[in-house]
């Protein structure tokens, strides 16, 4: 996603792609439909539970960059559970969406 395409929120999505990862490998992607962030883990089918519980925490600390970047810079919106209708590869697993508001 461009900076143009990411609008207002090119920071916030900065301060995700900047976040630590317990490998480095920052293991997520995040899709935008209109003013909507989708964020999902990247992970093959079959990892081992306590390496998706690793890759979901660093998600999880991904999106604390995200909203404290957003709240930093005056943004509201709300984090909820979403039906993603995007085709979706095999190794990206949804977690949660970010609707701006």
């Amino acid at each position: 996603m461009t900076e143009t395409d990411a609008g207002d929120y090119a920071v916030p999505l900065e301060m995700v792609r900047l976040a630590p990862s317990s490998t480095n490998g920052q293991p997520w992607v995040v899709l935008k439909e209109g003013d909507t962030y989708h964020f999902f883990a990247r992970y093959k089918e079959g990892t081992a539970d306590d390496v998706v519980m690793i890759k979901r925490v660093d998600l999880g600390i991904a999106l604390s960059h995200f909203h404290q970047s957003a709240i930093s810079r005056g943004m509201d919106g709300v984090f909820e559970e979403q039906n993603v209708k995007a085709q979706i590869p095999k190794d990206m697993h949804y977690i949660v969406s970010y609707t701006c508001r």
